[in-house]
């Protein structure tokens, strides 16, 4: 049984990169055609003029704010997840098991998932710098608000 975990718990890795990425490809897409990447609607239909980067995708003021919203969530689910799964190997047949999985392994896989999303909101930023967003004067153009 401890091993049917652990193979569940790495097969879900692919599968929320997977859905990352599509998420990603989606964003950019609607980045593209002036929209916000999460909810999709026309930045001319948007009411707050600002703009936020969260993973990389340019998004409206509403959804930054259920992103931060649900930051908190994710982390504490993260962290719910982890205790279950050391406690679910270690409650199995085989606590040795759980040498493969130290937390170690946790906190770098949360430092390495922070890091690619700042890095994914540097690279935005710098496609907007360049002129890639026609819908968005380049930065060294902007104005500041009035």
């Amino acid at each position: 049984m401890t091993t049917s975990l652990i193979v569940a718990g790495y097969s879900a890795v692919p599968a929320a990169v997977g859905s990352w990425l599509l998420a990603r490809l989606r964003s950019r897409r609607r980045n593209a055609a002036a929209k916000c990447g999460s909810c999709g609607k026309e930045w001319s239909e948007i009411e707050s003029p600002e703009r936020f980067f969260v993973h990389g995708r340019l998004v409206c003021e509403d959804c930054a704010t259920r992103a931060k919203g649900r930051l908190g969530w994710q982390f504490g689910l993260l962290g719910v997840a982890s205790v279950l799964s050391s406690v679910a190997v270690l409650l199995g047949e085989d606590p040795a098991i759980l040498a493969l999985v130290p937390p170690a392994v946790v906190g770098t896989f949360a430092v390495g998932t922070i890091s690619v999303m700042k890095l994914a909101n540097r690279r935005a930023q710098a496609q907007i710098a360049m002129g890639s967003y026609p819908f968005l004067p380049p930065a060294n153009d902007r104005r500041p608000a009035q």
